[in-house]
């Protein structure tokens, strides 16, 4: 298996945070496999058990994390959402549990400044900030989950990012040049291809220099809180920030946005409905 250095930064580089130090794990204790990243400056810090009988590793490039996979035999590495029976994506929970810990608070007067496309009530005290790329499936069913409670009050400043596939910067630039980008954002969601986890709205080839440098702004951004994927939340409980990578449980979202409970019956979250 070939691995380039190009290819290593990519995949750890989406996967950024602000670490902290930790002991790495002996080279002699890692597969064969690993050598190449080990070479390209990444270090190794934790190993853990994964589920379908995978090996987690937990790397460090500098001062960012992220959570890669080897098979039992050692000879393939894996990188990317590792998605449980009930939908979890576990790279993100494996983060959440193996890896080192951003400090939120110092980001959120870049979050507050970051360019962010508000849904609801702008004037609403309930707030919610979410990172979203247009083709990504579980931010379209996170858009779902949050319509009741958007309708109840909410005020969601989502910050578009485009990463996930060839077209997703493309639409993320589409949607915040557009007249109304809340408009332009629902219409991406209203119509979205489920099947084959594809955004509705139409990718533009050249994109003003300024819409290309927020969109890089706020992938840096989200790298920096640590979300390995999409969608990324971050939310204020009782004046301390939280975050959460990945889409809710039902039961988490009355202690994110602060309002009650609104039941949701859409078949497609009844695996979330927990």
């Amino acid at each position: 298996m070939k691995i380039t250095r190009s290819a290593v930064a990519l995949a750890v580089l989406s996967l950024l945070g602000v670490g902290i130090a930790s002991a790495d794990v002996p080279a002699s204790s890692l597969p064969s496999v690993m050598g190449r990243i080990t070479q390209a400056g990444v270090k190794v810090t934790k190993e853990f058990k994964a589920i379908g009988g995978l090996n987690g590793w937990v790397l460090m490039h500098g001062t960012q994390p992220a959570i890669a996979y080897t098979t039992p035999d050692g000879n393939a590495l894996l990188f990317g959402a590792l998605v449980g029976a009930s939908g979890q994506n576990m790279t993100a929970s494996y983060m959440a549990k193996y890896a080192p810990k951003p400090n939120v608070t110092k980001l959120i007067p870049d979050l507050k400044q970051s360019d962010y496309i508000v849904l609801g009530n702008p004037k609403s005290k309930h707030i919610l900030y979410t990172f979203e790329d247009p083709n990504c499936i579980f931010c379209h069913l996170t858009d779902i989950e949050l319509a009741p409670y958007i309708k109840a009050g909410l005020q969601v400043r989502l910050v578009p990012v485009g990463f996930l596939k060839k077209s997703s910067a493309g639409k993320a630039a589409a949607i915040l040049q557009s007249a109304n980008p809340a408009k332009a954002w629902m219409a991406d969601e209203a119509s979205f291809n489920e099947a084959q986890e594809e955004g509705a709205a139409t990718p533009i080839a050249h994109p003003k220099a300024s819409t290309v440098k927020a969109l890089e702004s706020n992938m840096k951004l989200m790298q920096k809180f640590g979300f390995n994927g999409t969608p990324g939340i971050v939310y204020e409980v009782a004046g301390k920030w939280m975050t959460l990578n990945g889409m809710p449980q039902e039961s988490q979202l009355p202690t994110m946005t602060g309002l009650p409970l609104q039941k949701e019956t859409n078949p497609q979250l009844t695996r979330f409905q927990h």
